[in-house]
């Protein structure tokens, strides 16, 4: 029979091996946010080939750069739902547009709507 939390237990252990590793490369959680901050807003020269010659840009967002960035400091922030979450919805759902037709006029306040 096997020990139900020996997983548990070996994903806490390479968990903590991997954070000395890091922290003994000086790779903390505020240099990880730092360049990610960083890269949030990353912006580069491209280089174009025109007629054979290359050139470059002026600095360029690079927006698929910065998104990923982006993304990765949300899902550290807890700024995502838990995807185990289940937003699936059974049953009657009422969507109050505000729009009303003359005759949905509501019977309780008199109003018919028209003018009188």
């Amino acid at each position: 029979m096997q020990d139900p939390d020996a997983g548990r237990e070996a994903v806490h252990a390479v968990r903590e091996n991997t954070l000395e590793m890091l922290a003994h490369r000086k790779v903390t959680p505020d240099y990880i946010v730092r360049n990610l901050k960083r890269l949030s807003k990353f912006k580069a020269k491209k280089p174009f080939n025109d007629k054979g010659i290359i050139v470059y840009s002026d600095r360029l967002d690079f927006p698929d750069v910065q998104l990923k960035a982006s993304v990765e400091l949300a899902q550290m922030l807890d700024m995502y739902p838990d995807k185990s979450i289940n937003l699936k919805h059974t049953g009657n759902m009422i969507v109050d547009t505000g729009i009303r037709r003359p005759e949905d006029a509501d019977e309780g306040n008199g109003d018919n709507g028209h003018e009188d």
